[in-house]
């Protein structure tokens, strides 16, 4: 056995040489004194005649060793970034102090009452060792239970188990004199080759720990107090009946055992939830499957929740990103597309089909750009409309949309798209216009996308009982049952390259948020119908239009954007509206006095110079003028406060 010791102890000092760890000089100075140790051992085991003046320099040799162990592991272990916890403190010097009694009681006392060794060298010597080899051992067993790494669990419970083999050996020659437990020379080459096995793994920079309170430190913990519990149950019910086996050197080895292998569980199942964690935190485009070094039913269901949760956030991430831009759009075009709307305000020389579709076109770009910024109100925001839904003519909104996508497919001879309705000239459905308007455009272009080359598209408007049936068939190439069951959830889409699934989704939403309901029929290879359903309103008197109430009124703009005054302008010009305008908010307040309390005032709400017109408009309520409107593009409820200021996009209100 000794030379196979001595083969490993010379393994291990190249290996100290060639690949060195953090604290080099200490773990070289640990490897050459046990290989010099063991050395001399083998030489004082096989030549007695050496021993006299060999044994003490073998004794000096192996107190150098656990003084180099004891600083190499504390200056490792109390480097880690993570803290000890005061309880951890307390329970490092509980373990130290338990093995200080256990050295002093069995084997430091019977060693200098039996009178064998009388110099002082070998008092003092002894002293110093036990003394260190105790801290060797408690912080041995307090890294392997802590550790995250394998290099270090393997490195410290070998030199645990080195310590161990130590004390068996003492209480063996000194106590026992000599007597067979062969535990201590086996121990000690186990320990050896669990040192040498730490070095296949990759040694970290860093001592990494867990807390106390993890699973790795809580299990292990658990795991040897219960074994050890009931250890000494049983040799308090004399089980055992072997005396020898409950000799110190027996117990403990028994309690590295239970130990060793309580640090091992309790490794495997932290180091399953780490590469959970660890995958989940590196951000990849798809999570990697887990493949776990034990199989354990809870941590294989944790990575899968989390995978489903990476997915989730990562498709609300993308719908974020969506909204966002889309916000952006529209907060930009919205200036360009009102000048176009006052340069298209004399059509003239267009045919009246053409006027109609630009007019119309034009008002549901503006309609879906106000929309757009209204839904932009906070992160993960839908793009859904949050207007409220008020009677409507669902045939003076659905014929615009007709005309539109005629004039738009107008160059493919082989679509048809044809609308039919019957009785329902005064019959309306509480909806909102611009959403209403949107769903239809979008079904439309849907089942026109269904289309392999040409094909027909159908919308039937009919009363049944007290309901409004919208129908949109094609006779396209259909859906797979499989998908058509999926369709309308959000996410989902079928047969559109980089489609979000967000327009059946959104129609869905806001058909049932109007009372109603969306059904999706189709015959694969035959064609697809999509019914909306809605509760009929009977014809309200219509309300009086907001340019019959401004009327006679004189009207104010403040605004420094040129483009939004002239814009307004001239639709107030076409519309006999009495406005008056100014680019600075200086100039209004300077005339302001002079205003009838009924005056109509539009204000800006970044006037710039820091100037904002929700400040001017405080002032002027408390003058005791009433109809003050803020134009913006931020949504009304940021202005919650002020209750009696009106919110409104940059467009003239006359142009609707």
């Amino acid at each position: 056995m000794l030379p196979c010791e001595v083969a490993a102890d010379a393994f291990l000092v190249a290996l100290a040489i060639w690949r060195p760890p953090r604290y080099k000089w200490a773990w070289r100075i640990v490897t050459v004194s046990l290989l010099l140790g063991d050395s001399l051992y083998y030489i004082t085991h096989n030549w007695p005649d050496l021993s006299k003046w060999m044994f003490p320099l073998e004794e000096s040799v192996f107190t150098a060793y656990v003084i180099a162990a004891c600083w190499f592991l504390s200056r490792s272990f109390f480097s880690s970034p993570l803290r000890l916890e005061k309880v951890e403190r307390y329970i490092l010097m509980l373990l130290w102090g338990g093995l200080l009694y256990v050295s002093g009681r069995y084997l430091l006392l019977p060693f200098f009452q039996s009178g064998n060794y009388a110099t002082p060298f070998y008092y003092i010597n002894s002293t110093l060792f036990r003394f260190a080899e105790t801290a060797v051992l408690a912080l041995a067993m307090f890294m392997s239970l802590k550790t995250l790494s394998l290099h270090w669990l393997y490195l410290t419970q070998g030199i645990a188990l080195l310590s161990i083999s130590s004390i068996a050996l003492g209480y063996n020659d000194g106590v026992l004199l000599g007597s067979d437990v062969p535990f201590h020379e086996y121990g000690w080459f186990w320990g050896l080759l669990m040192i040498l096995f730490a070095q296949t793994f990759r040694a970290s920079s860093e001592v990494v720990v867990s807390k106390w309170s993890s699973v790795r430190v809580r299990m292990a913990g658990l795991i040897f107090i219960f074994n050890l519990a009931l250890l000494f149950v049983l040799y308090a019910l004399r089980i055992f009946t072997t005396h020898n086996a409950f000799q110190l050197t027996s117990m403990l080895f028994i309690v590295y055992g239970l130990w060793f292998v309580a640090s091992l569980i309790s490794y495997q199942l932290s180091a399953n939830i780490q590469e959970v964690l660890e995958n989940i935190q590196a951000g990849p485009a798809e999570l990697t499957p887990f493949r776990p070094r034990w199989n354990v039913y809870e941590v294989e269901l944790l990575a899968d929740k989390l995978s489903i949760a990476y997915s989730t956030i990562k498709k609300q991430s993308r719908l974020a990103a969506l909204t966002e831009i889309a916000a952006q759009v529209a907060h930009d075009i919205r200036s360009p597309l009102a000048a176009l709307n006052v340069a298209l305000q004399d059509m003239s020389a267009l045919p009246e089909k053409r006027q109609e579709l630009a007019r119309g076109a034009l008002g549901r770009i503006g309609e879906i750009a106000r929309d757009l910024l209204d839904n932009y109100k906070k992160p993960g925001a839908v793009l859904t409309s949050e207007k409220p839904a008020s009677p409507q003519n669902l045939k003076c909104l659905i014929e615009p949309i007709i005309s539109e996508k005629r004039a738009q497919y107008a160059s493919k001879s082989d679509i048809t798209i044809e609308f039919s309705a019957a009785a329902t000239e005064n019959i309306k459905a509480a909806v909102q216009p611009a959403e209403f308007r949107r769903i239809i455009s979008n079904l439309v272009n849907n089942a026109i996308e269904a289309f392999k080359s040409g094909g027909r598209v159908t919308i039937e408007l009919a009363i049944v009982g007290d309901k409004i049936l919208l129908k949109i068939g094609d006779t396209g190439k259909g859906i797979p049952a499989v998908i058509l069951a999926r369709l309308g959830q959000k996410g989902e889409t079928h047969g559109k390259a980089g489609g979000t699934g967000l327009g059946l989704y959104h129609a869905r939403t806001s058909v049932e948020g109007w009372g109603g309901k969306l059904d999706i029929q189709s015959v694969f290879g035959r064609g697809t119908t999509v019914s909306i359903e809605l509760p009929v309103i009977a014809a309200a008197q219509a309300p009086v239009s907001h340019d019959a109430q401004v009327a006679g009124r004189l009207t104010i703009l403040v605004d420094d954007d040129a483009l939004v005054r002239m814009n307004w302008k001239t639709v107030a010009k076409a519309k006999g509206i009495s406005l008056k305008i100014y680019s600075n908010p200086k100039d209004f307040l300077a005339e302001a006095g002079q205003l009838v309390k009924e005056t109509i005032i539009y204000l800006d709400s970044d006037l710039g110079n820091g100037v904002k017109g929700e400040d001017i408009s405080k002032e002027l309520h408390e003058k005791g003028f009433a109809d003050i409107t803020l134009e913006t593009g931020h949504p009304p409820e940021q202005f919650a406060h002020l209750p009696w200021l009106k919110i409104t996009g940059k467009e003239p209100p006359w142009q609707g």
